[in-house]
């Protein structure tokens, strides 16, 4: 059986670092102070999540595509 657990799981946590960065970002947006917000690390963080996402992505795809060379080669 193929278990796709892992890069499942890496997904929703990708899924989740996006949400958060969501929110920080959101949350600068809403404040009335005139102060210049740093808003890097939330960008850090949505990059860090893309790459993570992509990866798990990527992970996903090899292990179908293994898969079915086995079945291929099993007949």
């Amino acid at each position: 059986m193929i278990d796709f657990s892992t890069p499942l799981q890496g997904m929703q946590t990708a899924m989740g670092r996006v949400n958060a960065a969501g929110r920080q970002i959101a949350q600068a947006a809403q404040t009335d102070s005139g102060d210049n917000v740093d808003l890097s690390p939330a960008a850090v963080a949505l990059l860090d999540a893309r790459n993570a996402f992509a990866a798990n992505v990527k992970v996903t795809k090899t292990v179908a595509e293994m898969a079915q060379s086995l079945i291929n080669v099993l007949g």
